[in-house]
């Protein structure tokens, strides 16, 4: 696809799409095979265009994209369940509610994040945190091995017996490595789960976030909970909940946080894990009696930024409430991704990922169609992301707001320099550096 292809100026658009990600690239190649990837390598290097891979195109800094040329692997979603159901390989370009509803009809599942609409590949690839991550721990804990191509052309796998420390890499160190056309993952039998939605007014948020918080540092491994506070009518809290242990145990343990408020409206009950995601609208049944619109129609334009929360204090609450009081128009806060359980208890080194124990991400995003918007919906973001700063720590890196590359070191932590030496074997002259860049070692 070239810019004087019909569709080219939406399939150029990423999810995330302002006026600091209006690339246009030379082409757009949509692969159906390692072959194409491999051309593409070839055709961008002997013509000096700038690279950029895309999966599903959810990156909060919109790095799939760029001026040169794009490798879209979005093609390639094929998913394959092996005969004993024990794992499943799955095409780069699928994504995660594709591969969840395949699976479904066996009672398997992989913990992706909590997204349907996120490709599998960014999210593998940055570690993959989501609504099973305290029962199975992260995506990337569940691979098992992946076909890559180097920025070289070279076709390899990478696993615990085949270049294993580009398998340490890949499984939380992001697309610097090669670029992956299939992932085989383990399976786990997920089969009905207690999951929904619940809806609290928001008049109270600084009461609920620090409810919130006590009541997550407790929580077992089975139980994830993620909170969204948007707009609708009045300010709203928006709980999507999972648990994915034994139901009566569960709905016990639930009991606390279910009678907190108490809710506007509840939408807990035993569903099979590939409906979890599609459980919104049950809210909106609930609400019938008041003009509440909790999904809208998708945005011209969009910005996001995030981090991570080592402790949310008190102080990040009341900045928190404080940002939120200033905003307006199309917007949401979001905080998430409690990382406890067996997300934490995989050692330190055995993956690129960070995994700091009972820390929780948090991002902004805000929404506009008009152009006239887009400086004040922008800045409300930026804004709100720095005033949380002083509270955050090195953050989630498929949250990670940031390309600077002490950034990033913060974010690797202590496995920034072996990640540097990797680097430096597979992709020595930084060819895929449209990334959260860890450039090779020196």
């Amino acid at each position: 696809m070239v810019p004087e292809s019909i569709n080219y100026d939406r399939e150029r658009r990423s999810f995330t799409f302002n006026p600091n990600a209006d690339k246009h690239p030379v082409a757009i190649a949509k692969c159906t095979g390692e072959e194409d990837v491999v051309a593409c390598l070839d055709f961008a290097q002997a013509n000096g265009l700038d690279v950029a891979v895309r999966s599903g195109g959810h990156d909060i800094l919109a790095a799939s994209t760029c001026d040169g040329l794009v490798i879209d692997t979005r093609p390639m979603a094929s998913s394959r369940l092996s005969a004993s159901g024990a794992s499943v390989a799955v095409g780069a370009g699928a994504k995660a509610g594709e591969v969840t509803s395949y699976l479904q009809r066996t009672g398997h599942a992989v913990p992706f994040g909590d997204s349907v609409d996120v490709g599998v590949g960014g999210l593998t690839l940055g570690g993959g945190i989501g609504l099973l991550c305290g029962k199975y721990g992260a995506t990337c804990d569940n691979l098992i091995r992946a076909r890559l191509v180097l920025a070289d052309g070279r076709r390899v796998i990478a696993s615990e017996d085949e270049n294993p420390d580009l398998f340490w890499a890949i499984r939380g160190g992001g697309g610097n490595f090669g670029i992956v056309t299939q992932f085989e993952y383990a399976t786990q039998k997920v089969g009905t789960v207690l999951a929904g939605y619940v809806l609290y007014d928001a008049k109270d948020l600084a009461g609920f976030l620090r409810f919130y918080r006590d009541y997550m540092a407790v929580a077992p491994d089975e139980l994830v909970i993620e909170v969204d506070v948007e707009p609708a009518e009045k300010t709203l809290i928006n709980v999507q909940l999972c648990w994915s242990g034994d139901v009566d145990t569960g709905r016990k343990v639930l009991a606390p946080f279910l009678s907190y408020g108490p809710p506007l409206a509840v939408s807990v009950t035993e569903r099979p894990y590939a409906q979890v995601a599609y459980a919104a609208p049950e809210i909106r049944a609930l609400l019938r009696s008041e003009p509440v619109t909790l999904r809208r129609t998708a945005p011209h334009m969009a910005q996001r930024r995030g981090g991570s929360f080592g402790h949310v204090s008190d102080a990040a609450i009341h900045e928190i409430t404080e940002r939120i009081g200033t905003a307006q128009g199309d917007w949401r806060f979001g905080i998430l991704h409690h990382l406890h359980g067996a997300i934490c208890r995989v050692p330190p080194g055995k993956t690129a990922l960070v995994r700091p124990l009972g820390s929780f991400s948090y991002n902004f995003i805000s929404q506009w169609i008009n152009n006239d918007e887009t400086a004040r919906q922008m800045a409300w973001v930026e804004q709100s992301a720095a005033a949380l700063r002083p509270y955050s720590i090195g953050s989630y890196v498929n949250y990670l707001s940031s390309s600077d590359p002490q950034d990033v070191r913060r974010t690797y932590g202590d496995n920034f320099a072996r990640l540097q030496s990797v680097k430096r074997r597979y992709d020595p002259n930084n060819i895929l550096h449209n990334n959260r860049n860890i450039p090779p070692a020196v």
